[in-house]
């Protein structure tokens, strides 16, 4: 009885409010539903992820802070950031700068697009270390460059390029940076590149194996490949007279068989080399320092830069 007192108290109240005020609730559930769906469908879109155009000029980041190499080495270096997330979990950039210092070109992957003030993970670095950045996003998530790969430098860059890499996988974008830097009368030219774990790795490391043995020499291909040195691919890359694993000419004491971070180089010569485990990230910082072999080729190589890749984004 207390239960059919109730509901009919309830249902008294509900007529003395009138049409007016029955209407006024139903809009405001329309409205309400018709907010929550909108939002819903924005963080929806926000959190997909896309390829980034490759088409959008690169900007390099504090240029001014470049210059023409005068010295007779110089020393580069390939870190996988991982974000900036170090072993502890926590992302600390002055940690991976502490590990980026002396440096006159870095190349980085897992990079970060816009973090702090609309900069992005490279751009950081870059003011940390008084190096100028750049970077080149593999994705688009969050309406912006949300990862990709990145370098730092003090060499003066007389080019640079993004190129997209194959990829199958709606969900794992990759791309390569072509750039070259002046060193003395001479320009070395740089391919750095991160690639996948997966089903794509091989295409793409056949792809940048091309690039790298089109360029000029000097030349160097450095990054995260994913791939040890059992891989027939990259045995047959390191086999072919002229390139070095810039590592194994520089370090006496042998190397992890499982590392995946490398500097490969065509005629330049390896003085010093390093493999360093850090608390930064869950990669080492591979560096070497590097000087022209004599005499510098001045040959062409007998594949076209741009046929190589054109031929990279068809295959």
């Amino acid at each position: 009885m207390k239960l059919v007192r109730q509901r009919i108290e309830s249902d008294r109240k509900t007529h003395a409010r009138g049409p007016k005020t029955a209407r006024i609730f139903r809009r405001f559930k329309t409205q309400l539903l018709l907010i929550v769906g909108c939002l819903g469908f924005v963080i929806w879109s926000g959190s997909q992820r896309e390829a980034a155009d490759a088409t959008k000029p690169l900007r390099l980041v504090d240029p001014q802070q470049t210059s023409v190499l005068d010295r007779p080495s110089f020393r580069i270096g390939t870190f996988n950031i991982h974000s900036g997330k170090g072993q502890d979990g926590l992302t600390d950039l002055d940690r991976v700068a502490k590990w980026l210092t002396n440096f006159d070109f870095v190349a980085l992957n897992e990079v970060r697009g816009a973090t702090d003030y609309r900069q992005t993970q490279a751009a950081v670095l870059g003011k940390k270390l008084n190096m100028a950045a750049l970077f080149a996003a593999t994705e688009r998530r969050w309406w912006h460059g949300h990862v990709g790969n990145g370098l730092l430098t003090k060499a003066q860059l007389t080019s640079w390029q993004v190129i997209p890499l194959v990829s199958t996988d709606n969900h794992k974008f990759r791309n390569a940076i072509l750039t070259s830097i002046r060193h003395e009368d001479a320009t070395v030219r740089i391919l750095l590149t991160h690639l996948d774990t997966r089903r794509d790795r091989a295409a793409q490391l056949q792809a940048v194996i091309q690039l790298f043995l089109a360029l000029d020499e000097p030349a160097i291909l450095m990054g995260d490949l994913n791939t040890t040195a059992a891989d027939p691919l990259l045995h047959s890359l390191l086999r072919t007279p002229g390139v070095t694993d810039a590592l194994q000419a520089g370090i006496s004491k042998s190397l992890p068989e499982s590392r995946i971070d490398w500097i490969i180089t065509r005629g330049l010569r390896c003085l010093d080399a390093g493999y360093e485990n850090t608390d930064a990230s869950d990669h080492p910082v591979v560096w070497t320092q590097l000087q022209f072999d004599s005499p510098l080729s001045s040959q062409s190589s007998t594949v076209p830069v741009t046929e190589s890749i054109e031929k990279s984004k068809h295959d």
